[in-house]
This record gives structure tokens, sequence and C-alpha cells, in this order.
């Protein structure tokens, strides 16, 4: 199946995967190429439940049959063996492989679990497009909504592999814009009459997004899956190379960043950050999470505010409950009425522990940043100022002076900090100019 020389895997068919992508799906919290070339082998005894297994080469063909990809013979032969000694595979009569009950019922868990999720999605979405587009056929819709993920996905998938292992040749297809396989997937599935209706109902499923939880956590799982999928075709001195090239890189995180992180934001990106800072911790990443001083006062005003909108009013469990399940509220108010409807509670007590929300977030790795402007620097920054205000303008939009003043000062600080590394992978803190004194309070 794999010939001598070859020591990656080899993705031949990833539209072939991305028809299982379920499967990924369930494994999608997996770390490594190991790790996922372990949980393949796994998931074809739920796969394929009538076939019978005998050695590493009876996987290597049934995954490159299931999910299009070719894995070598040695790499195989090695999984089999980490999987034995952890006892999750065993030697059965007639010299048979097979898992033992409690695996098999905890990996048709998860793939349970990831095909109700994908169904729920896909109900949700028919409702929508029945009510939106009538015209539009969902079934066909949704063919063709799949059709173009697994091309997008396809298409991310290679550029992140073109960008860690520059000697891999991308073909042009895979440069194609996100816009340009839209429409070549609609013409592919609807007639010419159909094609508007059913683009608009494609691109109202991406845009969407940030307002459905499910389909946030549907779409984060499908690039899980397909990173997972192409990791694989990674060598691993390609991936050591790449960790010895990452340089301590700060990324500053925003108010909504730090409101999810601290609970307080009702967001479906929340669980992502949530991930990022457990990635970082887990994998020992170079990364410093930090936060502009200006966020602090944007923090502080924030909490102020709700505070005092909030203690207004006296609030009765009763209407908290009513409060919570209106769909009207969001942030830190929902969070106060959610808690206050489960168990009394006064909003000065809700409040009290976040007056300390920065020792919460320095307890997370979490650090503000100190700036020390000089006034041609300060100049540099009013200038931006204005020509932000005046992009807002020109666009018909609006907002308050607080908000322009510190998406502004982030900017500044962010131009300030950034190197001059041709390469993302190499691009650290870079040199500050002589008088920018930025620096962390630890």
């Amino acid at each position: 199946m794999n010939s001598p020389q070859q020591t990656t895997a080899k993705a031949t068919n990833f539209s072939l995967a991305f028809q299982q992508m379920a499967s990924f799906v369930a494994i999608a919290k997996t770390r490594n190429s190991s790790e996922v070339r372990e949980a393949l082998i796994l998931e074809t005894f739920v796969i394929l439940p009538n076939e019978q297994f005998t050695a590493a080469s009876d996987f290597g063909n049934a995954i490159k049959t299931v999910f299009g990809i070719e894995i070598p013979l040695r790499q195989l032969e090695a999984s089999l063996k980490s999987l034995m000694a952890k006892g999750s595979i065993t030697q059965l009569p007639g010299n048979h492989l097979g898992v033992s009950s409690a695996t098999q019922q905890e990996l048709q868990s998860r793939l349970s679990e990831a095909k109700t999720l994908e169904q729920q999605v896909k109900t949700r979405w028919f409702e929508q497009i029945q009510t939106r587009f009538p015209k539009v056929t969902t079934d066909k819709a949704w063919e063709a909504l799949r059709d173009y993920l697994s091309q997008v996905f396809r298409r991310h998938g290679i550029q992140a592999v073109a960008l860690l292992d520059p000697s891999t040749e991308v073909e042009a297809d895979y440069s194609q814009s996100l816009a340009s396989l839209l429409l070549s997937t609609v013409a592919k599935h609807f007639p010419e009459l159909e094609r508007e209706p059913a683009r608009d109902a494609l691109s109202s499923f991406c845009a969407t997004t940030n307002l459905d939880r499910q389909r946030a956590q549907y779409i984060a799982l499908l690039a899980d899956g397909a990173f997972n999928y192409f990791s694989l075709t990674i060598s691993p001195e390609v991936s050591n190379e790449l960790r010895k090239k990452l340089s301590p890189l700060t990324l500053f995180l925003d108010t909504n960043f730090l409101f999810g992180i601290l609970d307080l934001h009702v967001h479906p990106q929340v669980d992502v950050s949530a991930e990022l800072l457990g990635a970082v911790k887990q994998f020992n990443l170079p990364f410093k999470l930090s936060y502009h001083e200006a966020t602090v006062r944007e923090m502080q005003n924030t909490l102020y505010f709700f505070e005092a909108q909030l203690n207004r009013l006296k609030w009765p469990q009763a209407i908290s409950r009513a409060a919570s399940a209106s769909g009207a509220l969001t942030g830190i108010e929902l969070r106060y009425h959610q808690r206050n409807a489960q168990s009394r509670l006064d909003v000065d007590d809700f409040f009290a522990p976040l007056k300390h929300w920065q020792i919460l977030l320095k307890d997370k790795g979490i650090n503000v940043y100190r700036v020390t402007s000089t006034k041609e620097e300060l100049k540099s920054r009013a200038t931006l100022e204005a020509d932000y205000r005046e992009f807002l303008s020109a666009n018909g939009k609006e907002k308050p002076v607080e908000a322009i003043q510190h998406d502004m000062a982030v900017l500044d600080t962010v131009h300030r900090l950034r190197s001059e590394a041709k390469s993302t992978l190499e691009a650290g803190e870079g040199k500050h100019r002589p008088g920018a004194g930025v620096e962390r309070e630890n």
C-alpha cells in the first residue's frame, strides 16, 4: 500500500474525507498527528463494524477507502502497537483485532454527538431557508453547502500546509477566492434561475454564524477536523522546525474576549477564547496574553455602567427567570439574571468579585500593558483617531468617542510593537522605537 520511501501521509481525496467529517469532528480534540492516527484506527471499528482487521495494513486500506488519506505502513504499525499497549485494541480468537465494549461505546457516543450537532444545525438552517428563501430546495442547498465548505476547508488546509512547508506545490485551483468558490458551487448545483437565491442562502449560513452558537460550534469543529486531516501530511521534521521558529509574541485581547474569560459575555466564540488559553498553557506556547491599559478604562466603565443600571431596581427571582428566558438580554445583564434566577443574589454581591477583575485575569496569565508615549507619538495617535472618525463617517457608522480612542490606542501600540520579520512565524514583539517605553505590568 505504501512505498518504502513514504514518510508522511498523503491526502488523496479530501472530498471523500469531508463526507466522513463527522468522524474527524469526533476526534477534533486530538492534538498531534500520532493521536490523530490512533483515533482514525479506532474510528474504523465504528464506521466498518463488520470488517475484520488482522494487521496494520488492513487499517491502512480502510482509512484510505473511507477517508481518502494514505498513511505510511510503519506509522500505522507504531500506532497499532501503542493502542494494543494501552488496551484500546485487543487480540481476538482467529487472529482478529477488536476493541473493548467500553471503547466501542465511547467512540459511538462521540460520533453520535457529532452527527446530532450536524443534524441540529441542518434543521435550524432549513427553517431559515424556508422562511427567507422559499424557492430554494433545502436538501439541494445542504448538498451545495457541504460541497462549498469542503472546498473552503481544503483550500485553507492546503495553504496552511504550504505555509508550514514551502516545498509544497499548491495548484492554482487552491488559490481561488471564497467568492469564486461560492459562485462555482452554486452554478454546479442549481439551474440559472435558482442561483441568486441559492447563493444568498449559502451566504447567510456563513454570515450569521456568530449569531448561532451551534452553527459556530459546528464550523469550529469542521475546521479542527480539517486541520487534523492535513496535519497528517506534515513531517515531524517540519513540525519541529515550526515550533523552533515560534518567537515570543504578544497578543492583545479585546474587551469582549476578556468578558468572555470572566464568564460575563454570551457569544458562540467564548468557548474558543477558553480553548486559546488552554492551548497556550498546555503546549507552553511563547505567547504573552495582554490587554492594553486603555482596555482597563473600557472594562471598568462597562462594569460601572451595568452595576448602576442593575442597582436601579430590585430583582425578584421570578423576574430574573423571565428576563433570562426572553432572549432580549446579553452579556453582564443576562449573566446576573441567570444567577439570580437560580439562587437569590444581590447586585452588589454579583459585582463584588469583579472589583478585582484584573487579579482574576492575572491568575489566568493575562496581564496589562502599560504604555508611555512621546509627544510625537501622541500626535500620531490623534491623527489615527481623526482618520478613523472620517472612515466611520464615510461608511455611515458611528462610535462613541471613548471607543474610538480605545481602538486607536491599541492599534497604535500594536504598530509600535510590530517587528520587521518577513514571516508571521518569525514575528516577535520587535524592537521598540526610542522613547516608546512599552512595558508589561507583572
